[in-house]
């Protein structure tokens, strides 16, 4: 009987695990060099969209943020960029006006560079289809800054 229940609890761990990794939006993020500025691309999968921060946060969706720790010589100029406007709709789910992406989203962020260096960015959100929502999840992706 111990056998049959680890056997249970390492299979309902390994799917639970493969479905919690399935966070259906493909980041890239570059560096340009000539605007001096990172590009976050986010190709997000057929039927599932992503939160703008313009959804409120009393309403129950986790809308994107994105988070940037930039190593000695790399500073933040001005704020981050929405590059893609979102959808508005009301979600009879969340009971009010919420603000998504669909297909994709495109975000931008201006630097001050004394050299070369990394910018660690964090990207926290959840996406959602018709019927369900899956957790928050946080996607660390390390930038080198290099200046031509």
């Amino acid at each position: 009987m111990r056998g049959l229940v680890l056997v249970f609890c390492l299979l309902f761990s390994f799917f639970s695990t493969a479905f919690m990794a399935q966070n259906h939006v493909s980041w890239r993020v570059n560096w340009d060099s000539k605007t001096r500025s990172i590009k976050i691309q986010g190709a997000i999968d057929p039927q599932w969209h992503l939160y703008s921060p313009k959804t409120k946060g009393d309403l129950g969706p986790v809308p994107l943020s994105v988070r940037f720790e930039p190593s000695a010589g790399i500073k933040l100029k001005g704020n981050l960029i929405y590059e893609s406007e979102p959808i508005a709709h009301h979600d009879e789910n969340f009971g009010g006006m919420v603000f998504t992406w669909e297909k994709e989203v495109n975000l931008s962020q201006n630097l001050k560079t004394k050299g070369e260096g990394e910018v660690i960015i964090t990207l926290n959100y959840m996406v959602c289809d018709e019927t369900r929502c899956l957790p928050p999840i946080d996607k660390k992706i390390t930038l080198k800054i290099s200046n031509p």
